[in-house]
């Protein structure tokens, strides 16, 4: 009876330390969301979100390489930025293979994380699309050593998580620049026909002055 009573003992304890560890990871992660958070808060261009959401993605995939892409208006995708910067050339290489075989577009459309075989780098290649609820604004590439069946689910779904708080900030950093633009070509055709009335006081001004001194 005694032995029967340690060992229920141990299993309680047991499952107290599973669920402390639980708790605490659950809290490391609250913590790092807050930082990454943050850290897109400070961002002031689109480079500056992907450098965050590179070393927030890392601590949840080993990552090799990583390319954050953006969609243009005509549903291609530009790279922007590769981590590390040295490994640019291989993953553009890997997203003009991808995008070859329509992969980027069907990762896009289906609007979660995939995982498939990398065309160009070694091992196998995350998709993570980066949209809101409105559009995708991009597409993060994640080039990994990990097999598929070693991938959590649950990973997958924290890279859900971070990708569409990026692409929040990216949709935010694109439509001010978007905004900035169309102020500066409204202000830049205002100048042009301030600078044309100018002009055309300039002329009419001359032609009185010309006038009086003939009438003179």
């Amino acid at each position: 009876e005694l032995a029967e009573e340690l060992q229920r003992a141990r299993r309680r304890v047991a499952l107290l330390e599973r669920a402390n560890a639980a708790i605490q990871e659950s809290l490391d992660r609250i913590t790092r969301l807050s930082a990454f958070t943050e850290g897109l808060d400070r961002s002031g261009s689109v480079e500056d979100v992907g450098r965050v959401l590179f070393e927030e993605m890392r601590s949840i995939l080993p990552a090799r390489l990583m390319l954050l892409a953006l969609q243009e208006a005509d549903g291609t995708f530009r790279a922007l930025c590769a981590e590390p910067p040295e490994a640019d050339a291989a993953v553009r290489e890997e997203l003009a293979a991808q995008a070859a075989s329509g992969m980027l577009r069907w990762a896009a459309g289906l609007r979660r994380p995939t995982m498939l075989a990398a065309a160009r780098c070694d091992g196998n290649l995350v998709l993570v699309p980066l949209g809101t609820s409105r559009r995708t604004v991009g597409m993060l590439l994640v080039a990994t050593r990990l097999a598929p069946d070693t991938v959590e689910q649950q990973h997958l779904t924290l890279a859900a998580v971070l990708a569409r708080q990026a692409a929040e900030c990216i949709d935010n950093l694109l439509l001010t620049a978007e905004a900035r633009r169309r102020s500066e070509q409204v202000l830049a055709r205002r100048l042009a026909d301030l600078g044309l009335l100018v002009e055309t006081a300039h002329a009419v001004n001359a032609q009185l002055n010309r006038e009086e001194i003939l009438d003179v």
